[in-house]
């Protein structure tokens, strides 16, 4: 019984069981390095200072979508002062 009450409080959350759920896209480092037009290694360089937002998935990192338009914010407003 107790095993059972285990498994159902550590089951997915709901999210993942409906379908309208948004789905989060993730971009690779190759990716993100694209849409950014740069190198995989100077985005390596900027996420190592900070600068460009990182999730780590296991040993992998993953960047969104929202986190490339951030940087590309907080760069253009640089730029402009």
């Amino acid at each position: 019984m107790e095993a059972q009450q285990a498994m159902e409080t550590n089951s997915y959350p709901e999210s993942l069981n409906n379908p309208d759920a948004p789905v989060v896209r993730t971009l690779t480092r190759k990716q993100a390095s694209e849409q950014l037009q740069i190198s995989v290694s100077m985005l390596d360089l900027l996420t190592k200072k900070g600068r460009i937002r990182v999730c780590k998935i296991g040993r992998r990192r993953v960047y969104l979508p929202s986190f490339l338009e951030e940087f590309c914010e907080r760069a253009a407003e640089t730029k402009a002062a």
